[in-house]
This record gives structure tokens, sequence and C-alpha cells, in this order.
């Protein structure tokens, strides 16, 4: 809630808000796609060239467009462009007052991997990022480990930049989310790009287990 009000009382262009509670997992999935979907259709019909779609729980750098920008710009072939979302201190914007939970997690929590501790920040979404149609993991080394250019995959999730063309062409989530949307992209022939130096920050109390 209280990042909800520093967003809306700091956008430069009007925040349509949409309250959608739910009971079951399959029902937060159908209604965070509707909302994606509703949300889509309103930025096309404000002339968009590029849609944005940004959970609300997550911090991002403040030139995460641009730089989602120019992985797009880097051949006309690619459509989507996601970020890195993980657990961790980067990017944290002090002033929302939110405690830096990934910094207790490594000083209080040993997660291991092999005898050792599983480094932070580490990536967290293993829902909606897909390589050849497998999940990524969620301790390291991942799918694929930590490349350090942008790479292609399946699928991309949580936060994302998308061409207007393919979405004037239909490609929408309709009860899929961001998996649903990229497999339609893929099949108007768009591809879709990770940046893994863009660090998307998920505060942990923020964050809530979910059986994905």
């Amino acid at each position: 809630e209280k990042m909800l009000r520093f967003v809306i009382e700091n956008s430069p262009v009007p925040v349509i808000l949409i309250v959608e509670p739910w009971d079951k997992p399959a029902d937060r999935l159908l209604a965070c796609s509707l909302v994606g979907d509703v949300a889509i259709n309103a930025a096309l019909m404000h002339g968009a060239g590029r849609v944005l779609i940004h959970e609300s729980d997550l911090i991002s750098p403040p030139d995460v467009v641009q730089r989602l920008a120019d992985v797009l710009d880097g051949d006309e072939k690619r459509a989507v462009a996601g970020g890195w979302p993980c657990l961790a201190s980067v990017g944290m914007d002090r002033s929302l007052d939110l405690c830096d939970g990934a910094l207790r997690l490594g000083e209080h929590l040993q997660l291991h991997l092999g005898g050792g501790p599983a480094p932070l920040p580490f990536f967290y979404d293993t829902w909606g990022y897909r390589h050849e149609g497998v999940r990524f993991t969620s301790v390291p080394p991942y799918s694929p480990c930590y490349s350090t250019e942008p790479f292609r995959l399946d699928t991309v999730g949580s936060v994302a930049l998308i061409k207007g063309e393919y979405l004037r062409c239909g490609a929408r989530m309709e009860n899929e989310g961001f998996v649903g949307l990229c497999d339609r992209i893929r099949q108007l022939g768009g591809e879709i790009w990770c940046d893994p130096r863009l660090i998307i920050n998920q505060p942990i109390e923020l964050w809530t287990f979910q059986n994905n």
C-alpha cells in the first residue's frame, strides 16, 4: 500500500488503480492477467509505441525503461525485454522506508548449496521466466547461469518492456500471465530477451511464498 501511494503521488501521468482480491492461486493468476490486459489496452488507446509492465511490489533503477529499450533496440526481432528480479539490497529506495529484508536474510540465514551460502542477490522469479520450456530454478546455478549480457528466453516476467506492434496484433495475457503473453508474442515472430545486468529488487517484506 505504501509503495502504491508513492507511485500514484509521484507519477507524471494519471494512474488507474484496480483492486482485485483473490482467495486461491488460480484466481490470483486470472485476476492479474485480466488487470494486465486492461492496462495494455489503456496504454494502446493512448498511442503507446511500447508498453512497460511493472509489478507493484518491485523496485527498479530509475533508468529501467531506457535500459530495457536499449535491449529491444539491439535487433528488430526483439519484441520483449525483461530485467533480472532478485531478492536483494541492490536498488533499494530508502525514501520508501522499507527495512532491507535481503540484508537480514544474508546475516541471519545460511542458504546452503554444496556446503556454502547462496550468494545475494539471488534470482527469485521462478514462475514467469522460462528457458527451453523449463522454469528457472530458485537456487544457483539457475538456467542459464548468470549470463553477463542480454540473452534470449522463452518468457520473462515481473518487469518487461513490450513493443506495441505485437500487442496491436492481439497478444494478451488472457488467463496465463506473462507466460501466455510471451508465448503469443513468439507465435507472432517476436523474440523474448532478458538483461541480467538490470537488477529488479524484490524486498522480502513484500514477498510471500506462493506454491506456483
